[in-house]
């Protein structure tokens, strides 16, 4: 009911409009009062003046009908509300103001004389509101900003404007908004996972770990998470526990070629190398081009003292990547 009203007022003065708005966890009283109100004059105004202002209901009702598969009483979504949903609805309410021009300018003649000076007047204020908001559009984080100031409590604005901001390199900034992010809803795992991300960017290993665990916990069923604990752990030569979390990532997840070569490394740097090798053989059989797995199982026969091994993995390292440096030094090494 909210929302009927809502679109009214935006359709008549376009301003802080936003690309997703957040569904409120509370509905004042009065606004539900309000707009149930509102809605139900109108409707009875319509109804009354149906034989004189046929316009009226039939613009009010294309209005009402139209909006009913998005106005929320199934929710979809996140949204109570989106703009979009309104350019088939405001047809109703443009034939309401359209036909009603006209009868006014026929009833009140003394009108007809200001109605060009007005109309002016209106499409100038339109036109400089509307060039303003089409400015917001010019790059996604500049949308992502005004929507975060128009709007309230929104989580999924801040945390995709984090996202963007991460992917221009400002992490800091990136942090910034997604704590704000899993303060408005500390469920919100996604926002805890790429928080560890930023930090472990920014080497700050611990915090990473913090906020790995929060998105561990909040979902459970996430490999990513998992791998990456395994990533935060290894850098702070915690190989157990690296151990633990990559098992766990393949537990979820078992084809993810990147946890198998991961935990190979692990292994191979514990001297578990014939565990190394069997995840090295496992990431080679997810992904038969991935020269890295091959080089590094080459290194494994060679600490296990299988020399043609190690020589026909790093032949196929090669093979696949023929600038792979590492690997043609190895090879020479092997042939003196």
């Amino acid at each position: 009911m909210i929302s009927y009203i809502s679109y009214i007022g935006k359709m008549a003065w376009p301003q802080k409009m936003a690309f997703l708005y957040p569904y409120p966890e509370v509905f004042p009283w009065w606004k539900v009062t309000g707009a149930c109100l509102i809605l139900a004059v109108i409707s009875f105004m319509a109804i009354k003046n149906r034989k004189n202002h046929p316009y009226i209901l039939v613009g009010w009702l294309w209005y009402i009908g139209t909006l009913v598969p998005v106005i929320g009483l199934i929710q979809v979504g996140l949204q109570p509300m989106a703009d979009r949903y309104m350019y088939t609805p405001m047809v109703g309410l443009l034939i309401i103001i359209s036909w009603g021009v006209i009868e006014i300018i026929q009833n009140w003649k003394v009108i007809s004389r200001i109605l060009v000076p007005s109309v002016m007047v209106i499409i100038s204020l339109l036109t400089i509101v509307s060039w303003e908001q089409i400015a917001y559009w010019d790059n996604t984080i500049k949308m992502l900003e005004h929507t975060v100031q128009v709007t309230k409590n929104n989580f999924t604005a801040h945390h995709i404007l984090g996202a963007n901001l991460s992917l221009q390199g400002k992490s800091q900034d990136a942090i910034k908004n997604y704590l704000e992010a899993v303060q408005i809803n500390p469920k919100y795992h996604d926002s805890y996972f790429n928080l560890g991300n930023e930090y472990t960017k920014l080497k700050e290993i611990d915090q990473a770990i913090y906020y790995y665990l929060k998105a561990a916990e909040l979902e459970p069923s996430y490999a990513q998470t998992y791998c990456n604990l395994g990533g935060a752990f290894f850098q702070k030569k915690n190989y157990e526990k690296a151990t633990e979390n990559y098992l766990i990532a393949i537990k979820l997840a078992p084809d993810r070629v990147d946890t198998h070569f991961n935990l190979g490394v692990i292994y191979y740097t514990m001297n578990r190398i014939n565990e190394a090798i069997r995840h090295y053989i496992q990431a080679i059989k997810i992904q038969p081009n991935f020269a890295n797995a091959y080089f590094y199982l080459g290194c494994a026969f060679y600490k296990k003292g299988n020399i043609d091994g190690a020589i026909s993995s790093f032949q196929i390292a090669l093979q696949i990547k023929p600038d792979y440096v590492d690997a043609r030094e190895f090879l020479k090494k092997l042939d003196r």
